[in-house]
């Protein structure tokens, strides 16, 4: 009888090793999931942050070409070929 009993805790003992050893790989990949996760999120976020900046000085130079083609216009004479 108490020979049965420590078969039958050794087995359950064994399950149980198991299972954990599947847990803990299972915890193992979403704590990679989850690293790789918050890696690309830093990646979008610097990726934004670097669009966001393009599209300032894209705005800026936008604002300023009427004005830099009026001095351009005014510094350099007119070229244009004779009509025939």
């Amino acid at each position: 009888m108490l020979k049965q009993r420590i078969t039958e805790l050794e087995r359950q003992n064994g399950e149980l090793h198991t299972h954990r050893s599947t847990l803990e790989e299972s915890l193992e990949k979403a704590h990679k999931a989850l690293e790789t996760q918050q890696q690309q999120t830093r990646d979008s976020e610097h990726w934004q942050e670097q669009l966001w900046q393009r599209m300032a000085s894209l705005q800026a130079q936008l604002a300023d070409l009427p004005s830099t083609l009026a001095s351009s216009s005014d510094d350099t004479p007119e070229t244009k070929k004779p009509s025939r």
